[in-house]
């Protein structure tokens, strides 16, 4: 039987998102819920669709925020026995939750416009134009708020792009409603609803699709499993890996388990070795949790590889 060693790397416990993070959660929230209001009852009084679409679109933005902030919650609560990883994952299932919304409005924004299309209906140009403005320059400000901390968080993600789509399609709501007061082109009104259909079922995608990723425990686009496993093969006292598995917990929590053979056999020489790797995973690749087992074998792993890479 052969000589094998484990050691976990005592990572900190994570924190997916920092308090300032939460604070401009809240502001955004706060600044959304009032504009969505208020772009709902100037595109019911003015007959805007794209006024109402853009106020659909803000709808996600709060439900995004909010779904955020409670995934941030259960993220906050301690591991247990049943759930030895937290409730992370609550975030992802958060994330999926908010792409699927955005697909749902993409098809009721689509469909309306479709049918305004055979009779476009007039439409109050000048208070529309008010409205789409003032609410272009608050979704303005709540993106530049929610950037600094769009990389913390897939949920924190998910409310930046639901906002900076937001502020490009409240762009051409805006230039709507100028063709329409200096023209009478109510025709455009359906149209640019279609092409914000198209943004918000593009940005739920992109959301939904990464969302999957981490729950189909797809390993993370940013870490290079074969790098990761060459690396460990070039360290000298490594005679071979194998059973390498990398996946995510949630957004920047990744995490690595693996098998390695090596020639050496002293207890400190060992636990030099283990450092030495949880070290590489850690501080090179950026890997939260590492898992590895250690397997006396001078010629190298004697087991099929899970993964077969070039190095092996």
């Amino acid at each position: 039987m052969r000589e094998t060693s484990y050691a976990t790397a005592g990572d900190e416990p994570f924190k997916p998102v920092r308090s300032s993070s939460r604070k401009r959660l809240w502001m955004a929230l706060g600044i959304l819920g009032v504009f969505f209001v208020i772009e709902a009852l100037g595109g019911y009084f003015t007959g805007s669709l794209a006024l109402l679409a853009d106020a659909g679109h803000l709808l996600t933005d709060v439900a995004s925020i909010g779904l955020a902030l409670l995934a941030i919650w259960f993220a906050s609560r301690p591991a247990t026995n049943l759930r030895s990883y937290g409730y992370y994952r609550g975030e992802v299932f958060a994330a999926l939750v908010n792409g699927l919304t955005l697909w749902a409005v993409a098809g009721y924004i689509a469909f309306e416009a479709l049918r305004r299309f055979q009779s476009p209906p007039e439409v109050e140009s000048l208070p529309m134009l008010l409205v789409a403005t003032t609410g272009l320059a608050a979704q303005s400000v709540v993106a530049l708020v929610l950037h600094r901390s769009a990389g913390e968080s897939l949920n924190v993600k998910a409310a930046y792009l639901h906002v900076a789509t937001d502020v490009l399609q409240s762009v051409a709501v805006v230039l709507t409603g100028v063709l329409m007061l200096a023209f009478g082109w109510y025709i455009i009104d359906p149209a640019v609803s279609v092409l914000i259909a198209a943004l918000i079922f593009w940005s739920g995608g992109r959301v939904t699709w990464e969302a999957a990723q981490v729950l189909m425990e797809h390993s993370p686009r940013h870490v290079d499993v074969e790098a990761v496993c060459g690396r460990f093969e070039a360290v000298d006292e490594v005679t071979g890996v194998h059973d390498l598995h990398l996946w995510s917990i949630t957004t920047g929590y990744e995490v690595l388990s693996a098998h390695v053979t090596t020639n050496v056999r002293g207890i400190a020489e060992r636990e030099s070795l283990l450092e030495d790797l949880q070290t590489i995973a850690s501080q090179e690749f950026g890997i939260a949790h590492v898992t590895i087992q250690l397997e006396a074998s001078p010629r190298g792993c004697v087991e099929t590889h899970h993964l077969a890479h070039p190095h092996s």
